[in-house]
């Protein structure tokens, strides 16, 4: 039986061999000083260099279609951790894409982290969803800032800040002529 720890080495492995395609170094468990004000400790990153911070999470839903107990309580302790990291590091956080559960959930982990626990996300901190199969990553948080996601029937469909202001324009002008 495999452990956590060997499942969370191996998730890391996926994670660094992605980086590697992409002509990037990262050495696993990189030890940085972290802390508030002048109490710090020593962390060691599931992978790290000179530049960027990365941890590695690998959640699956519980066989009920609920989340585990210490799942998102754990995603939250590693934005403080990021948060008690130097500023000069990129800080990703790779969470394995989990099959979209039809029992009770129809989002992936990071969807639903993000969807209930965003407000805990620091802008500064990317979290990315990775598929270790095909060895792809997509970038889920911070969003786009130059468009809005939009829900319900308008789900996946994105408005750039522009088409914002030219619908709004048009709707004052509307709004003002009716009010005439």
């Amino acid at each position: 039986m495999t452990s956590n720890k060997e499942k969370g080495d191996e998730f890391r492995d996926r994670v660094s061999v992605y980086f590697q395609n992409k002509g990037y170094t990262l050495k696993p468990e990189y030890k940085v000083e972290i802390g508030f004000g002048s109490l710090k400790k020593i962390h060691p990153f599931d992978l790290g260099n000179e530049q960027v911070l990365i941890a590695c999470k690998k959640y699956r839903w519980a066989e009920t279609g609920t989340h585990r107990s210490g799942m998102f309580a754990t995603l939250n302790e590693t934005m403080l951790i990021f948060c008690a990291a130097p500023t000069k590091y990129r800080k990703l956080l790779f969470v394995w894409k989990s099959p979209k559960n039809n029992k009770r959930k129809s989002e992936t982990i990071v969807e639903y982290y993000i969807s209930h626990h965003g407000n805990l996300i620091p802008n500064d901190i990317e979290v990315w969803e990775f598929d270790e199969t095909n060895l792809t990553a997509e970038k889920k948080f911070p969003n786009d800032p130059q468009s809005v996601k939009l829900g319900g029937i308008w789900k996946g469909t994105k408005i750039s800040e522009e088409e914002i202001d030219e619908n709004r324009t048009d709707l004052l002008d509307k709004l003002e002529q009716r009010w005439k």
